[in-house]
């Protein structure tokens, strides 16, 4: 399953948290919790994903978490998260955020 929203614009110079919140999805598909969460930013360009502390990729309970930074002002950037739980058998999720890039 895929869905997709738009967030709020992040200034190119910002480095800027994005949570997806799972729990309600998860929770009408009797999923309890969330085994493994990989991010992935598609073109332009120039977006920058977090990987190590302290602004590591984070999964808190239902939740998931990245950091970004970077990005060019104008430009709208896919940024997708998917996930896969611990049921068996396993179900797998993808969200696509739209991060807008503006200076501010």
């Amino acid at each position: 399953m895929s869905l997709t929203g738009v967030k709020a614009a992040k200034d190119p110079v910002d480095v800027k948290n994005y949570s997806t919140d799972w729990s309600a999805l998860l929770e009408a598909d009797g999923a309890t919790a969330i085994a493994s969460s990989v991010w992935s930013v598609s073109v332009p360009a120039g977006l920058t994903i977090h990987a190590n502390a302290p602004y590591a990729p984070t999964i808190v309970g239902m939740k998931t978490t990245i950091y970004v930074s970077g990005g060019t002002t104008g430009a709208s950037y896919r940024v997708s998260n998917t996930i896969v739980t611990n049921s068996v058998p396993a179900l797998t999720y993808r969200k696509t955020l739209i991060i807008p890039c503006a200076s501010q």
